[in-house]
Formats: C-alpha cells, sequence, structure tokens
C-alpha cells in the first residue's frame, strides 16, 4: 500500500477551501479541533477531517467521513423511469391549445422550494376541495411534508435517496418539459446535497472566494485581472519583485507562487512585521517557497535604512519559572530571522536616479493611498528596463501615476480595463447570467529607462 504523502494530509492549523458539492460559494476555513462549520445550510465539524487526505467528505449527523466520488447518474434513472407516463400523455389539439395549457401551472418559477414546506393549513370544513386547491396550489404539489424531510435527514437519509422521495412525491414532475425537469432535480440535488469538498487552496480559489465574499476588500481584483497584473509583472523563477499592495496578499501569494522558490519577492508593509496577509498565509508553500519572502518594513523606505533593534537574548533562568521557555525562544529567533532578512531586502532595494536598486519588477496595488506617494519612495529601487505595474479600482489615482511616470522616463506606457462576465450555455439559449458581479479596476504598466542626459 503506498504511503500517504504528509503534504496530502489536512493536519491542525491548515487551511482548506471548503465547497458543497453543486454549491456556488467558497470558504477558506483554518482547521482546529470542534471547529464548527457552516456552508450553504450544511453544517459539520471539523474534527473528521484530521488525518485524512484532501478530497470527498459525507456529512451525516455534522460529522465527516471521507467518500469516494462517483459520477451522478441518479438524475438520468429518474428522467428515465418517468419518461413513459410522460410519453403516454395526450397532445391535445393540432392547434397546440392544451399542450399550452398544461404546461402553464408548471413554470419553474422557483415555486419547487414551496412544496416541500406545504402543509394543512387547517381550512374550516365548508371549503370545499376544489377552493382549497385554487387558494392554496401549492399544497397540493408535494406530499411530503417539512416535518417528513426533516426526520429523513434526522435520520441519516441519503440526498440521492430524498432527492427520489421528493421526485415520487411530486405531484406535478410528469407534467413537467424535460429541461424543467432536470432543473427541478438539480435544485433539489443542490439543496439537500450531503457531500462537501475540503481541497488545498489555490490562489484561483482564494481570489473567487473573497471576490464573491467582500470583493472591496481585494480592491475588486478579479481573477482574470489577477493573472493579467501577474503576466505584466513578469513574475517568473528567479525575478527580484517588489510589491506593496492591499489586497489582503493575494497578489505576493501569486507572485511567490509562480517564483517556485527562486527569486525574491520583497513585501513592503506597515508596522514591525507583514500583517493582514491572509490569502498568502492560507497556501501550502513549500519551505523553498516561503524563504522567497522577503518583509520590509516602509519604515526602512523612509528612514533610508535598516532601524536595527537589538533583540535581547532571553533569560532562561527566568523562562524556567515561567514555564515559557520555548516560545520565548522561538520568537527570538523568529525575530533574528526578520531582521536578518530585511538587511538583504534593503540592499536590493537602495539605490538613487543613477544608480538603481536590483529590482526587476514593481507592483503596486492601492485601495487608500496614493500610487504617486508609494512610486515616490520606490521607484529608484527598480533597475532599468525594469517593468512596473500598477493596479487601483479607479482610475483618477492612475491617470495622475501615469503622468508622474512620463516625467520620470518610463515608456510603453499603458491604461486598460477589461470586461469580464459569465454565460449561461444552453441549445439555442446561450445568455449572460442576470445577476453577477462584474465590477473590477484599471491596470497601468510601463518600462522604466534612463532619462538621457540634457546637452550641455
Amino acid at each position: 500500500m503506498a504511503t500517504t504523502a504528509a503534504e496530502d494530509v489536512i493536519q491542525i492549523g491548515d487551511y482548506v477551501v471548503v465547497q458543497k458539492l453543486g454549491g456556488e460559494h467558497i470558504r477558506i476555513v483554518k482547521i482546529e479541533k470542534k471547529t464548527n462549520i457552516l456552508i450553504e445550510k450544511l453544517r459539520f465539524m471539523s474534527d473528521g477531517a484530521i488525518g485524512q487526505r484532501f478530497g470527498l467528505f459525507f456529512v451525516a449527523k455534522q460529522k465527516l467521513t471521507p467518500a469516494d466520488y462517483e459520477p451522478e447518474h441518479h438524475a438520468v434513472e429518474i428522467e428515465e423511469k418517468e419518461a413513459a407516463p410522460l410519453a403516454e400523455a395526450p397532445k391535445g389539439d393540432t392547434n397546440g391549445s392544451t399542450d399550452r395549457e398544461e404546461e402553464k401551472p408548471v413554470v419553474d418559477n422557483g415555486s419547487t422550494d414551496k412544496e416541500e414546506a406545504a402543509v394543512d393549513n387547517g381550512s374550516t370544513e365548508s371549503e370545499s376541495a376544489g377552493k382549497k386547491e385554487e387558494v392554496n396550489p401549492a399544497q397540493s404539489r408535494q406530499k411530503l411534508t417539512q416535518e417528513e424531510i426533516l426526520e429523513l435527514k434526522g435520520a441519516g437519509t441519503d440526498a440521492k435517496d430524498l432527492v427520489s422521495k421528493l421526485v415520487d412525491g411530486s405531484t406535478h414532475f410528469n407534467a413537467r418539459t424535460e429541461y424543467a425537469k432536470s432543473k427541478y432535480i438539480r435544485k433539489k440535488r443542490q439543496k439537500h446535497s450531503d457531500h462537501v469538498l475540503l481541497l488545498r487552496p489555490t490562489v484561483r480559489m482564494i481570489a473567487h472566494s473573497y471576490y464573491l465574499k467582500d470583493p472591496e476588500r481585494i480592491c475588486n481584483l478579479r481573477i482574470d485581472q489577477l493573472s493579467h497584473l501577474l503576466t505584466l509583472c513578469g513574475a517568473r523563477s528567479g525575478l527580484n519583485v517588489m510589491v506593496f499592495e492591499q489586497t489582503l496578499g493575494l497578489i505576493t501569494a501569486g507572485i511567490v507562487q509562480r517564483m517556485g522558490g527562486k527569486g525574491r519577492c520583497v513585501h513592503l508593509h506597515r508596522g514591525q512585521i507583514a500583517q493582514s496577509i491572509p490569502c498568502y498565509q492560507s497556501l501550502h508553500l513549500t519551505p523553498e517557497m516561503l524563504e522567497t519572502f522577503y518583509p520590509l518594513r516602509i519604515a526602512t523606505i523612509l528612514s533610508k535604512g535598516v532601524i536595527e533593534e537589538d533583540p535581547q537574548e532571553p533569560d532562561y533562568m527566568e523562562m524556567e519559572k515561567t514555564k515559557d521557555k520555548e516560545a520565548a525562544a522561538v520568537t527570538y529567533h523568529r525575530k533574528l530571522e526578520r531582521l536578518s532578512k530585511e538587511r538583504r531586502a534593503w540592499e536590493m532595494v537602495s539605490g538613487d536616479a543613477e544608480n538603481p536598486g536590483s529590482i526587476d519588477s514593481l507592483v503596486i496595488a492601492c485601495r487608500n493611498v496614493d500610487p504617486v506617494d508609494v512610486l515616490e519612495k520606490t521607484y529608484t529601487a527598480l533597475q532599468f528596463s525594469g517593468t512596473v505595474v500598477l493596479y487601483s479600482s479607479v482610475q483618477e489615482p492612475l491617470v495622475k501615476a501615469y503622468n508622474w511616470l512620463r516625467q520620470n522616463g518610463a515608456i510603453n506606457l499603458a491604461l486598460s480595463d477589461s470586461f469580464y462576465r459569465t454565460h449561461q450555455v444552453l441549445p439555442q439559449s446561450t445568455h449572460p447570467l442576470m445577476q453577477q458581479m462584474i465590477t473590477s479596476g484599471f491596470i497601468l504598466s510601463g518600462i522604466k529607462v534612463k532619462v538621457p542626459a540634457e546637452p550641455s
């Protein structure tokens, strides 16, 4: 039997992508013991995932069990089972009036969800059965009540069996069109799905998750524009890239991953340590990739030199009393490593107009900071023929940066945006989705060259 690789196993402290099978939402969750996770009304505890491989899990009574993926043939079987009665149904007059009358009350307009909650509301005996159906037709469309459905779920009934019972209990299922049948089954399977995917986070999944959940936190950076930005900056193995971004570490994560463990990514940040970069921290990066990340404080840029700290070696005799010896030692060595990396990062970015630094590409993504202010402090770090790429969710700051770059010897300047939306592809009915997020930002790119000296 093949040994399971350690990197393929979910461990405590790992970040995972949680997605309900067939669902639309994606969540990035940190795995801890006794963590309660909720995704699209499906609730479960994370304990069952610890020590298991990434993949598909079955949820029963809020507990996770590894499951094997099986192609969904259930909908096809249901349609074949109901196809014979539908074929024998009368087709009506030659003018098609009967067909239209039969299809009219069963158009799939979202009323299917009401079928499961249909219960007898206690009408008086004086009302006739026909009047009841006329007043509340949804009550007669589903034989199963909401209480019965909840009992089936509580008993651990499989989602396939539950959907099959809902189809059998639907009195109007046979009268639906083929497309309405498949849509009904698809919606029920999605709503009552008891399978969940726990996947290893990737840059694409993280970007998609934050864009759907809270796009303003990542400056409305869509996945297509993220890939465009990474292409323009030329992020690849062996490159030196300097990044100032306000996208929760999303751009930094993409650059570090593209480097593949070779190169240097200088991350400019506020405060003593790099904070507010959950996108970068969510990735499962190898030790080689982590070595390419070089945090650099803004205070170091402003003071034109590394602000030396004197990390005092911990008093091990005192720590022996408090039983924090190991924790204090780890903190001490981390501080030494951070200062060492910052010194090497400063060596790469230090320079002037005539002798710039050794940065190959400069990337700036601002949400509430003027990009010109950042350019004035970091442009000398970019070597000649280096690439500069700026991103903002609004156009005006980039127009100002465009004029600044033209005055400071940048060529091939291009300010661009892109339009991106999802289409639903159906036979003879392809159209864009009516409700979708399409907002994004603008990208400014150029190449730095040496300004020729004025003739004397």
